[in-house]
């Protein structure tokens, strides 16, 4: 009888301190896989999203959107406004030489980096300032469409 009580006791204990935290541990890291799957899913969307965007504007090169995008991404939240982001992107890179900003008609205190520049089109060159705040304030503007549409595939890929 003893032996019984002793076996119960033994097995109570294993199971609420190895096989339960076990289990609960494999839950977590399993939830953090699809999560982490969801996002990348998300991320690719957005920045498809963001590619469109690029090319409709015509004043970057289709070839920035990969680190417009991850501009965007790392630094969007909703105390950060369009102008803060689309500065961002334009200081991308080591500041333009003052003789650089006065062929383009800028101030000489405007920031603009070497990077945003080789992105500009032709037409952006015409107005370099104009380039990112468009991509920014149309991005912001969609980006509610952009989760919806990101939703509705979700639900497709779960319906169907």
């Amino acid at each position: 009888m003893l032996s019984l009580i002793l076996w119960i006791f033994v097995v109570a204990f294993v199971s609420i301190f190895a096989v339960f935290p076990l289990i609960c541990l494999l839950y977590f890291i399993l939830m953090d896989i699809y999560k982490c799957h969801q996002i990348g899913c998300k991320t690719r969307q957005e920045k498809e999203a963001v590619k469109k965007l690029i090319k409709q504007a015509g004043f970057l090169k289709a070839e920035a959107a990969d680190w417009i995008s991850q501009i965007i991404f790392n630094n969007h939240n909703p105390s950060v406004n369009y102008s803060k982001l689309a500065f961002k992107i334009r200081s991308e890179g080591s500041e333009i030489s003052p003789d650089e900003k006065i062929s383009l008609n800028l101030h000489l205190n405007t920031k603009v980096g070497k990077i945003y520049l080789d992105a500009l089109t032709d037409k952006g060159k015409s107005n370099p300032l104009l380039g990112a705040e468009n991509i920014v304030r149309n991005y912001l503007k969609n980006k509610n469409e952009f989760e919806l549409i990101a939703n509705r595939d979700e639900q497709g890929i779960l319906n169907g």
